[in-house]
């Protein structure tokens, strides 16, 4: 009805009670009253009450014709009718216009701007003061899940609190509406906090939700709730580990599904909890029960639907787990067809979430199936899988799981690569970068440790240079110092063994002690808290013997000797030593022996060292020419002829050597026609088997100034020559080598005067002085051989000159057992590389 005057004018409303049960004519006789009332009275001072009335009516027309006009319209007028500020003395009709925007924002097609959505929130919280009874249950009921897409979409976790409070706040009251219930024990699900901390939230949650499941209610009401329990007891599981949680999860999941066998999330629950139980107690039987309930969750699912899609990527997940256990290539192939197909979708439809989760899953099934079957292709593309992963946007933990299992799958690819350090090289990369985003309290820290600690010895295996050699250790320090900070032991040893090996081995004779004594501080560590596995306290119980030797060896201690010597005798006394790791250790306590004879000239040890080195060679081990058993003999033998043993001792050590020089030209080939100076391990050759060679020419050139055999000193000569070919410039011994050449030219020049050799021995002995350090052993050795040649050149009086090669001042030879390692997986016998560093033979 029309008023008279723009001021005093009789209100008419035209009132709907229910305008969703109203036909469409009294929605538009409605609202074109609203309308022309509205034109005519604009400062009507009831004007906010007809735009809420308005906007409802046309919300609804606008859902039942698809017209986005009157939707559009419908929270325009709610709006002005909110803000109006008439509608504060009506706080009633104020919260019901509010609840209805929010629904409106967030429930239609305006909800796809971010903008809407928030305001809708928004209203909904103003809204929510305002309401009582039934209508603020509904109102929070609708309000949650939109806070927890807004709190998702600005990535603020402040919302997600909120969320939760709420919930908690209408949690007792949810059970007086079914989908007021659902969505605020969603929401609570949802909201539960991941760590351990945040457990009483989950135990207070269980009674409420078993309580629930208890009440009479349609099956399917039911259905709901005894698959919420499911879901919460999972939860909790996942925070606290107790497994009788798990067996309840599946239980009450279980009844879930038998009540509503139709609901494909409901068997997808089942699945989920079956999955996590079968992984748990590594149970086939209750992995292929998920993957049959996945199925049945997919059957039940729309075909198109991103949910079918996700599905079919968990289904691919516990087959790949299942493989593990029965029909491995089927079960691969089949994981990687449905993984593939999720990824695929992601792809096509933009769907990063999907793409987060599947690639690296897609990664992984791609490189077990490719380990199986043996395609280089497979292996190629789970690289591919795991780079398009990493080019995502991902949270750091997400990002940390993926770069550490694409090093993973790296030096999975280096062992069967031609040349695998570079592949290997990545994965240390990709590994220790992995680490960098690892938090401290991360529950699998110890296990990416472990496996990083492992690449970089697989690298330093295959590329064993000294700046590999620097980073490894660098690596390991560090793996060492976070492992130790969170009591993380099996790292902390594992980094303890590795450290103490490669210490030992880039010590460099006569240099600084430092790397010896962290070898030893390592290695003692080791021995106090030993190793799960024996075979490797014995391994470290070699690395810490040798270095104490090397050592006492510079340093003179005589209680460095008596370490190694104790630590040996202990290995030695143990039951479960192997015939070939017996052997080992005789040998170096030998060598133990013989290098404390060689600093203090006490007699007994060098019979000691005699008879482990003869004991040695008669343990009952597949012959080897080149074995460091028969070696360490052919030193202790020649040393014992010195001091003045029978002529036979040098014959047999002459033999040895001669034999090991012929074993290592067969396996090697003749060395090549290097200049001297020429790269060191030319061929193969490395200083191991240099030694061998060097010591060959020293026994001859012995044996010649006892005999003075000719052909002694020729093939001495010749044998040195091609010692000096493989000394490339810069070598620890490089001086002293040539020094000893040098003697032995100087030996023949005197016997024969040929003016060659008396050139042949200058040249070598100025090029020993200048190659020497300055003021060190190497460096007088050079001067006085250098003045001795110089002083027989003038008169051409034959000096007492000794014969250089044949009676070094080191005992008789250079040693050849020094750096070997008779603990790695080489069981051949010949000289090793340290355990886990040997690709070859020597």
């Amino acid at each position: 009805m029309r008023g008279t005057s723009d001021s005093a004018h009789e209100e008419a409303f035209f009132f709907i009670k229910n305008p969703q049960a109203a036909p469409t004519a009294a929605l538009d006789t409605a609202i074109e009253s609203h309308e022309t009332h509205l034109a005519a009275y604009p400062d009507c001072p009831m004007r906010w009450l007809h735009q809420g009335l308005m906007g409802n009516l046309l919300a609804e027309r606008g859902a039942r014709t698809g017209n986005r006009e009157d939707t559009a319209r419908a929270i325009d007028a709610l709006r002005s009718a909110t803000t109006d500020p008439a509608v504060a003395d009506d706080p009633k009709f104020r919260g019901k216009f509010l609840y209805n925007l929010g629904n409106f924002l967030t429930k239609t097609e305006f909800a796809v701007s971010f903008e809407a959505l928030r305001e809708g929130v928004d209203s909904y919280r103003q809204a929510l003061p305002l309401l009582s009874g039934m209508e603020r249950l509904a109102c929070a009921s609708n309000m949650l899940p939109e806070v927890l897409r807004v709190g998702d979409r600005a990535n603020l976790p402040g919302l997600k609190r909120e969320a939760e409070d709420i919930a908690l706040e209408f949690l007792d009251e949810a059970s007086a509406d079914p989908r007021a219930e659902s969505n605020i024990w969603s929401t609570l699900l949802d909201c539960l906090p991941k760590d351990p901390e945040g457990v009483d939230v989950h135990r207070s949650l269980i009674p409420k939700a078993e309580a629930l499941t208890d009440r009479a209610a349609p099956d399917g009401l039911r259905a709901e709730r005894f698959d919420r329990l499911g879901r919460l007891l999972r939860a909790t599981w996942r925070v606290t580990g107790g497994s009788g949680l798990l067996t309840r999860s599946i239980a009450a999941s279980r009844q879930a599904v038998s009540l509503r066998p139709t609901r494909g999330a409901m068997a997808a629950n089942l699945a989920l909890v079956l999955g996590d139980a079968g992984t748990l107690h590594r149970d086939p039987q209750l992995l292929n029960e998920s993957a049959s309930f996945w199925r049945k969750a997919l059957e039940h699912t729309p075909p198109d639907s991103d949910t079918h899609v996700s599905m079919r990527g968990d289904l691919g997940a516990v087959l790949f787990r299942l493989s593990e256990h029965r029909d491995q290539e089927e079960n691969l192939r089949a994981a990687l067809d449905h993984t593939l197909a999720v990824v695929e979708h992601a792809r096509r439809a933009g769907n990063f979430g999907l793409l987060r989760t599947f690639l690296p899953n897609l990664a992984m099934a791609r490189l077990h199936l490719a380990t199986v079957t043996g395609d280089q292709d497979l292996m190629s593309d789970a690289l591919e899988a795991h780079r398009e992963a990493l080019a995502l946007p991902l949270a750091s933990s997400v990002r940390a799981r993926i770069l550490n299992n694409y090093g993973a799958t790296l030096s999975q690819i280096a062992e069967r690569a031609d040349r695998p350090a570079t592949e290997l090289r990545q994965a240390c990369q990709a590994m220790a970068e992995s680490l960098v985003l690892l938090p401290d309290d991360e529950a699998q820290l110890g296990e990416a440790l472990t496996m990083y600690a492992g690449t970089v010895l697989k690298l330093l295996v295959h590329d064993d240079t000294k700046t590999t050699r620097n980073s490894a250790i660098e690596a390991w320090e560090r793996v060492l110092a976070r492992a130790s900070s969170r009591s993380l032991r099996e790292p902390a040893v594992l980094c303890r063994e590795l450290l103490a090996l490669t210490y030992w081995r880039r010590y460099d004779d006569g240099t600084d002690l430092g790397d010896l004594d962290r070898a030893i501080e390592h290695g003692e560590h080791v021995l106090r808290q030993p190793p799960p596995h024996s075979e490797r306290l014995v391994r470290v119980a070699y690395f810490v013997a040798e270095a104490y030797r090397m050592r006492a060896s510079v340093s003179l201690d005589p209680a460095d000797f008596e370490r190694a010597i104790d630590l040996v005798a202990e290995a030695l006394d143990r039951p479960d030593l192997d015939d070939r790791t017996r052997q080992d250790f005789l040998t170096v306590q030998s060598a133990n022996h013989h290098d404390r004879f060689h600093v203090f000239s006490a007699l007994p040890d060098l019979e000691v060292a005699l008879a482990h080195a003869q004991r040695a060679v008669a343990v009952p081990v597949p012959p080897d020419p080149e074995s460091a058993a028969l070696l360490q003999l052919a030193a202790c033998l020649s040393q014992r002829h010195q001091q003045g043993g029978p002529p036979e001792d040098l014959d047999r050590a002459v033999e040895i050597y001669r034999t090991a020089w012929a074993s290592i030209r067969a396996r090697l080939g003749d060395p090549l026609e290097a200049d001297t100076g020429s790269a060191s391990d030319v061929g193969g050759y490395g200083d191991v088997q240099i030694s061998v060679v060097h010591n060959l020419a020293s026994a001859l050139g012995q044996r010649h100034n006892r005999h003075e055999i000719p052909s002694d000193l020729d093939e001495a000569l010749d044998v040195m020559v091609t010692v000096l070919r493989l000394t490339p410039d810069g070598h620890r011994r490089r001086s002293e080598r040539l020094t000893a050449a040098a003697n032995m030219f100087r030996s023949r020049w005197i016997l024969t005067g040929d003016p060659d050799d008396l050139t042949t021995c200058l040249t070598h002995a100025e090029k020993a002085v200048s190659a020497a350090t300055e003021g060190s052993f190497a460096h007088y050795y050079a001067l006085a051989a250098l003045v001795g040649i110089h002083g027989d050149v003038p008169d051409g009086q034959e000096d007492d000159v000794d014969a250089g090669g044949g009676e070094n001042t080191d005992g008789g030879g250079e040693p050849t057992t020094e750096r070997d390692d008779p603990l790695s997986g080489e069981r051949s016998g010949r000289p090793r590389r340290p355990a886990g560093c040997t690709t070859g033979r020597a």
